[in-house]
């Protein structure tokens, strides 16, 4: 359901004539600061990344997620293909590693991925799986560890400390299980896990009376985000609150950050404008105009969706660190589906340094806490897009040089 937009993902960008003005560092690139003080940044690939490579035959229909490694190779994990794609920094591909199954270095849906500690790749899978599998940079496989909790968005931190959210869910017969949000670290050595944070809220889905339940709240209400600061700390936020909580990798509280937004209220013309949107897409969607899919619409049309939203609308609906460490907070709002790409940059330590928005150019882009599609490097920002010209299912990554 939804736009190729919706169903394709990943974009990189480049910034015009920024490269005439920015100063640069000692290492010879642009300073991050300077590029997001001077944007916006533009969608634009770099000449000749990638061009080794066939982007026709290499993604498929699939969910991807994408990291950078320090020496600039960039790793695309493929959700549905149970795949590992290693890239050399100029976007050629170079080989892929991992297959379906519950082994080692097996993968059941490849999802979000990070470096640890400069040596790991951290690759998280399927939540139910409660797996976590690290790999050398070179895509050998070292070690498989299990978690004690369902396993969402696993981050890694510094000194063989990995972050992971986990769901719980009770009162399974009410029509809106209360849901629990829950933030662990992991250390690789001991096994031991330590909670840090605890976010309480609902079913955001739709349950239908035919059985099953329809999730599209993806903007609405809160949710819990990680990131991780220049030193490798734990950053914690969930999207509705207007701060941000920053712990050790030992899980001990080090300090909060104020953002510089506020939460909109929910409002009943807001929520009316969401179920529109909802509807005229489901409409537009041939799986909801005859049979079990026409029901499904009808009894979407006469449903209350009030409990998709919280009092608040998210102010947030990302959060990623560059590799300067700054914090980078993609701004959510009431411009559901199609808001514009609003960026507050702030430093490692807290401090508001501006705003700047990415214009997608001649590429698609969306911003999804559920995959993890840029990385902000020092020499360039990488990316997975989609062609504004593609032709049903067709990505990409791109290389932005500043």
């Amino acid at each position: 359901m939804g736009s190729n937009l919706e169903r394709k993902h990943g974009w990189i960008v480049m910034l015009g004539m920024l490269v005439l003005i920015s100063p640069l560092t000692t290492e010879g690139n642009p300073d991050l600061k300077s590029i997001y003080q001077a944007g916006p940044i533009i969608l634009e690939n770099s000449p000749g990344f990638g061009m080794g490579t066939d982007w026709n035959r290499q993604f498929y229909d699939s969910y991807y997620n994408i990291t950078v490694a320090p020496d600039g190779s960039i790793f695309a994990a493929s959700n549905r293909q149970h795949t590992i794609f290693k890239f050399d920094a100029e976007g050629n591909l170079i080989k892929s590693f991992g297959q379906e199954g519950q082994g080692p270095g097996d993968f059941n849906g490849p999802g979000a991925m990070s470096i640890l500690d400069g040596k790991y790749l951290v690759v998280g899978e399927n939540a139910l799986s409660h797996r976590i599998s690290l790999f050398d940079l070179d895509g050998n496989f070292v070690r498989l560890l299990k978690t004690e909790h369902s396993l969402y968005y696993p981050i890694a931190l510094r000194e063989g400390k990995i972050a992971y959210i986990a769901l719980t869910h009770l009162e399974e017969d009410s029509r809106h299980p209360v849901q629990i949000q829950t933030v662990y670290i992991k250390d690789i050595d001991t096994q031991r896990e330590k909670q840090v944070h605890v976010y309480r809220t609902i079913s955001r889905s739709i349950r239908m009376k035919s059985g099953g339940s329809l999730n599209f709240s993806r903007n609405t209400a809160g949710w819990t985000f990680l990131a991780w600061t220049k030193k490798r700390n734990l950053v914690v936020g969930v999207s509705t609150e207007p701060h941000l909580t920053v712990y050790s990798p030992e899980g001990e509280k080090l300090s909060e950050i104020s953002l510089k937004r506020k939460a909109t209220p929910v409002t009943k013309s807001i929520i009316r404008r969401y179920k529109d949107i909802q509807l005229n897409r489901m409409r537009q969607d041939p799986r909801f105009r005859k049979g079990m899919g026409k029901e499904i619409l009808k009894e979407v049309e006469k449903a209350s969706i009030d409990h998709l939203f919280d009092d608040y609308l998210p102010i947030y609906r990302e959060i990623l660190t560059d590799e300067e460490g700054h914090l980078l907070v993609f701004l959510s709002g009431d411009c559901f589906p199609d808001c514009p790409i609003l960026i507050d940059v702030y430093s490692s330590d807290g401090k508001f340094i501006c705003d700047t928005e990415i214009k997608p150019g001649n590429y698609q882009l969306i911003v999804d806490k559920r995959w993890k599609h840029m990385c902000f490097t020092q020499t360039g920002l990488i990316a997975l897009v989609q062609p504004k010209d593609a032709v049903d299912f067709q990505l990409r990554l791109i290389k932005v040089v500043y």
